[in-house]
C-alpha cells in the first residue's frame, strides 16, 4: 500500500511540474503494464475474465498463483487457459496477472494464447507482446480519472477458501492487449 501511495504521489508531482498528463497508480514496475494510450494504439484486444487462486497465502506471500482465464479474441474465438506461477509477487493485481501471462497459459489441449487465437508466437519475452493497461490521468483539480484499466471489477479483496490456507479472487472484466 505504501508503494502505491508513493507511486501516486510521484505521479502527482510529475503532473504538477508539467512532466506528464498520464500516471500509473499500480504497484509499480510491472513489466507488462502500459501507462500511455499510445503504447497500445492498434493493438489486438483480448477480453474475458479470470479466477486466481493463491495457494498457501498469507496475504503477502503465496506458494503459487493458479489462474484460469476465459478469453475471447476480436474474431469471436473463445478459449479457456490455465497457468500456475510459483512464488508470485503479490504487489498488485497487475503484477500477479503479468506473472500469469509470462507463465504462458495454455488450453487443455496445450495451445498458448498465441496459438489459440492465431497470433504469431513471440520470439522474445511474452510481457513484451501481451500487455495490461493502467492509465490514470491526474486532472488539474487533483482528482484522478481512470482512462484505461485492464483488470476491471476486481476490488482487491481475496476470499479465503474454507478449510485451506488458500485464497481466491475473480476478475470479471479482463482486457489483454497484444502488440503487433
Amino acid at each position: 500500500m505504501r508503494l502505491a501511495k508513493l507511486t501516486v504521489a510521484v505521479a502527482v508531482i510529475a503532473v504538477l511540474c508539467g512532466f506528464a498528463t498520464e500516471a500509473r497508480a499500480a504497484g509499480g514496475g510491472e513489466a507488462c503494464v502500459v501507462t500511455s494510450k499510445t503504447d497500445i494504439r492498434g493493438a489486438d484486444k483480448i477480453r474475458g475474465s479470470g479466477v486466481i487462486v493463491l495457494k498457501n497465502s498469507d496475504g503477502t506471500n503465496a506458494d503459487s498463483a493458479d489462474a484460469t482465464l476465459t478469453l475471447t479474441s476480436a474474431d469471436g474465438i473463445t478459449a479457456t487457459f490455465r497457468a500456475s506461477v510459483p512464488n508470485p509477487q503479490i504487489v498488485s493485481a497487475e503484477e500477479v496477472m503479468c506473472e500469469v501471462l509470462d507463465a504462458n497459459p495454455v488450453t487443455s489441449s496445450g495451445q498458448s494464447i498465441f496459438e489459440a487465437f492465431g497470433f504469431p508466437t513471440p520470439t522474445g519475452a511474452i510481457h513484451d507482446v501481451l500487455k495490461l493497461c493502467l492509465i490514470v490521468r491526474i486532472l488539474p483539480n487533483g482528482t484522478q480519472q481512470v482512462q484505461c484499466q485492464s483488470i476491471g471489477g476486481f476490488d482487491g479483496d481475496l476470499s479465503p477458501i474454507p478449510g485451506t490456507p488458500d485464497a481466491s479472487g475473480s476478475i470479471p472484466n479482463l482486457t489483454i492487449y497484444r502488440l503487433r
